[in-house]
């Protein structure tokens, strides 16, 4: 619906009206200064409105507002900052990524010996009971100490 789309661009667009109110009025050699944030800026909109994401139309955008100030755009040039930073968060998330799998192999080498010896345990007909204890006694026993063997922290 365009009274959807018009207001949902309203609402995005209107973060970016008082940085470009400032960015006109601000001298050539200061305008680097104001880059980042406005870029960032930028990149919520172009990650969050549904009608502003994709960088075909976010360039767009870009350029009208800044052709109106008589700036040149280079379109490889604009998005190169947010190309690189979103290059290093998906590095890190593959290094997270890594790194959790590793951690959850070693958890899961850790237990496992522990496991199959409970396992074993469990497995077994008829547990070891001491020859002192009763039948149901000793059976409490057993369970117990399966209990415990389960809840200490492996060393």
């Amino acid at each position: 619906d365009g009274s959807e789309q018009a207001q949902s661009n309203l609402r995005f667009l209107s973060i970016l009206k008082e940085p470009f109110q400032e960015l006109s009025t601000l001298r050539p050699k200061d305008i680097p200064d104001k880059l980042p944030h406005l870029i960032s800026l930028v990149r919520i909109i172009w990650v969050n409105s549904p009608y502003y994401n994709t960088r075909e139309r976010i360039t767009a955008l870009f350029r009208k507002r800044l052709s109106g100030k008589g700036w040149v755009l280079d379109q490889t040039s604009i998005f190169a900052q947010v190309d690189a930073f979103v290059q290093r968060c998906k590095d890190l998330l593959e290094a997270i990524k890594r790194t959790f799998d590793k951690k959850a192999v070693d958890v899961y080498m850790l237990f496992n010996r522990e496991l199959a010896l409970v396992n074993k345990e469990l497995s077994k007909k008829l547990p070891f009971l001491p020859a002192h204890m009763c039948h149901y006694a000793g059976l409490a026993h057993w369970l117990r100490a399966l209990h415990r063997r389960i809840d200490r922290p492996l060393k």
